[in-house]
C-alpha cells in the first residue's frame, strides 16, 4: 500500500470512527436529556467545565509526545531507544494524572461553591478525579499506536468506551433517577468512570501484545542509551504544548463558567440558565458538528501531505491543493448548513423533544460554513508549519471571547452566546483564510466556492418544500432527497464540476 493510500486508509477509518463516536453521542444527550431534563444536562455540563481543564493537566501534551518519539525511534529501527522513550512517558503520564486527580480532590469543594455557584456538583467532581489518571494513561497508549500505525486498535478502544457509557449511565440512571439533580450526575459520572476503566483495559491490552510483537528479539545488548536525552526531548516536545493548552483550557473554563451567570443576569433564574445552557452546549453544539468530523478527520490528512510539499518547495502543488480543498469543503459545510437550517424545528423536537433546541439550531446553523471551514484551513496551515500561527490565532480568539461574555450575555442572554460564538467564528475564520491566501498565494473564489452552493442548497430546500405541501415525506427521507437534490444542482451549476471530479477521482483511484 503506497503512503497516500495508508493515509487515506487512516483517513477513512477516523472518518468512520469519528462519525460513530459523534453519533452516539448525540443519541446518548438526546436520551438523558429527555431522562434529566435540561437543567440537569445543563449541571453536568457546568461541571464538565471544571473537568475539562483537570483533564488538559492530566494529558499535557502526552498524545503528540508519544507519537513523535516512537516515530523518530522506529524511524532510526532504535528499539532500545523506542522501549526507553515509553517507559518515560509512562512515567509522565502517572506523574500528571495522579496530580490532577489529588488537585481536584482537594479542590472540588471551593471550585464548586466560589466558581460554579453550586454545591451540587462537589461529588461528582471528586468522582472524576478517580478518571484522571487512567485517561492520561489511555491517551500515552493512544499516541503509541498512532506512531506504528495502528489506529484501529485506538478505534475499538473509543468505540467500546463509548458504548460502554451508554450502557452503564442508562443502568445507573434508572438506579438513581427520581432523587434530585445531584443524584443524576453522579450516575452519569460514574458510569463515564467505568466506562474509562473498560478503555484503559483494552489499550494496555493492546500495548502489552503490540510491544512484545514489535520489538521482542530486536535489541542489541551493546547499543547504549542516552537516557537524560530522551527526557529532555519528551519534556521539551511535550511541556511548551501543555502550558499553550493550559492557557487555552483555562480561558475556555472561566468562559463556561460565566455563561450561566450571565444569563441569569439577564434576568432568568438559576434553573432556567442551567436549561438555555444545557441546551445550547450539549443538545445543539453536538448535532451542529457532527458532519464535522468527515472534515476534520480527512483535512488532517493533509499535514503530512503539505508539509512534504513544503519541503519540497512545490508552490504550485500546493496552492491548487489548498483551493481544491476549500472549494470542496465549502460545498460540504453549506449543504450542511442548509439542512440544518431548513429542519432546525423538526430536528430540535424529534431528537432531544426541544423548541427551543429547534431555534438555537437554526441561529447557530448560519455560521456552520465558516466553522467547518476554519477546521479545513486550521489543518491546512499546520502542514504548512504555520502552527504557532493558529494557537496565537486561538489564544486570541479566547480571550476575547472571555471579554464578550461579560458585556453581551447579561444585556441579552442565551442570545448572547448565540453572538458571541458567530462573532468568534468570524474573527478566527477571517484570520486563518487571510493567513492560508497570504502563505499559498491561492485565489478565494467566493462566486464559485461558495454562491453557487448556497444557490443550489436554497433551490433544493424551496423544491423539497413544494413535494412536501404535496406529498407526506417524512423527516429522514427529506433530508435524503434534498441532500440528492443539492448534489445535482452542485453538479449543474459547476459548483463541483469536471476537474474536481477528476481530482477527488484521481486521489481515491475509484471508477465514477
Amino acid at each position: 500500500m503506497t503512503r497516500l493510500k495508508r493515509y487515506l486508509a487512516n483517513g477513512f477509518l477516523m472518518t468512520c470512527v469519528a462519525l460513530a463516536l459523534r453519533g452516539l453521542s448525540v443519541a446518548f444527550n438526546a436520551y438523558i436529556s429527555r431522562k434529566i431534563g435540561a437543567e440537569a444536562l445543563g449541571l453536568y455540563t457546568l461541571l464538565g467545565s471544571i473537568y475539562s481543564f483537570a483533564l488538559t493537566l492530566a494529558l499535557s501534551g502526552i498524545n503528540l509526545t508519544v507519537t513523535r518519539l516512537i516515530s523518530d525511534a522506529l524511524g532510526e529501527k532504535n528499539y532500545q531507544k523506542a522501549r526507553v522513550s515509553m517507559k518515560k512517558c509512562i512515567c509522565y503520564s502517572l506523574f500528571f494524572g495522579l496530580l490532577s486527580a489529588c488537585l481536584l480532590l482537594v479542590l472540588a469543594e471551593p471550585l464548586s461553591i466560589q466558581a460554579l455557584k453550586d454545591t451540587r456538583v462537589i461529588k461528582p467532581l471528586r468522582l472524576c478525579a478517580a478518571t484522571l489518571p487512567l485517561i492520561s494513561l489511555s491517551a500515552c497508549f493512544n499516541g503509541y499506536f498512532t506512531a506504528v500505525r495502528r489506529v484501529y486498535k485506538n478505534a475499538i478502544a473509543q468505540i467500546s468506551e463509548q458504548l460502554a457509557r451508554m450502557i452503564f449511565c442508562i443502568a445507573l440512571l434508572d438506579l438513581f433517577f427520581g432523587r434530585d439533580m445531584e443524584s443524576c450526575c453522579i450516575a452519569l459520572v460514574l458510569g463515564g468512570a467505568l466506562s474509562e476503566i473498560l478503555s484503559f483495559s483494552i489499550s494496555l491490552f493492546f500495548y502489552v501484545f503490540e510491544r512484545k510483537s514489535v520489538w521482542e528479539g530486536t535489541f542489541d545488548a551493546h547499543k547504549q542509551i542516552n537516557e537524560r536525552k530522551i527526557t529532555k526531548k519528551m519534556l521539551g516536545i511535550a511541556l511548551p504544548l501543555a502550558f499553550s493548552t493550559y492557557f487555552r483550557s483555562a480561558l475556555l473554563t472561566i468562559e463556561h463558567i460565566l455563561i450561566p451567570i450571565g444569563i441569569q443576569k439577564s434576568g432568568s433564574n438559576r434553573a432556567q440558565s442551567l436549561v438555555a445552557y444545557g441546551t445550547l452546549q450539549s443538545m445543539v453544539m453536538p448535532l451542529v458538528l457532527f458532519p464535522s468530523a468527515i472534515i476534520h478527520s480527512f483535512s488532517s490528512l493533509l499535514v503530512p501531505e503539505l508539509a512534504e510539499l513544503k519541503i519540497q518547495n512545490n508552490k504550485t502543488e500546493i496552492k491548487y491543493v489548498a483551493g481544491r480543498v476549500c472549494q470542496l469543503a465549502l460545498a460540504f459545510a453549506v449543504g450542511v448548513s442548509g439542512v440544518m437550517i431548513f429542519f432546525s424545528d423538526e430536528l430540535g423536537t424529534k431528537i432531544y423533544g426541544s423548541s427551543d433546541a429547534g431555534q438555537y439550531i437554526r441561529f447557530v446553523a448560519h455560521i456552520i460554513p465558516i466553522m467547518y471551514l476554519d477546521t479545513t484551513v486550521d489543518n491546512m496551515l499546520k502542514g504548512l508549519g504555520e502552527h504557532l500561527y493558529t494557537m496565537a490565532i486561538n489564544i486570541t480568539d479566547t480571550l476575547c471571547s472571555l471579554v464578550m461574555v461579560w458585556i453581551l450575555i447579561p444585556k441579552m442572554g442565551i442570545y448572547g452566546y448565540i453572538t458571541l460564538i458567530i462573532i468568534s467564528e468570524i474573527f478566527n475564520s477571517g484570520a486563518s483564510i487571510w493567513k492560508l491566501v497570504k502563505v499559498t498565494k491561492m485565489r478565494f473564489k467566493v462566486l464559485k466556492w461558495f454562491a453557487l452552493p448556497v444557490i443550489s442548497i436554497v433551490v433544493s430546500t424551496r423544491i423539497l418544500s413544494a413535494l412536501r405541501s404535496v406529498y407526506d415525506i417524512n423527516t429522514l427521507p427529506a433530508i435524503l432527497l434534498t441532500t440528492l437534490l443539492y448534489f445535482i444542482l452542485l453538479k449543474i451549476t459547476r459548483a463541483v464540476g469536471k476537474e474536481e471530479i477528476k481530482w477527488i477521482k484521481g486521489i481515491f483511484n475509484f471508477n465514477f
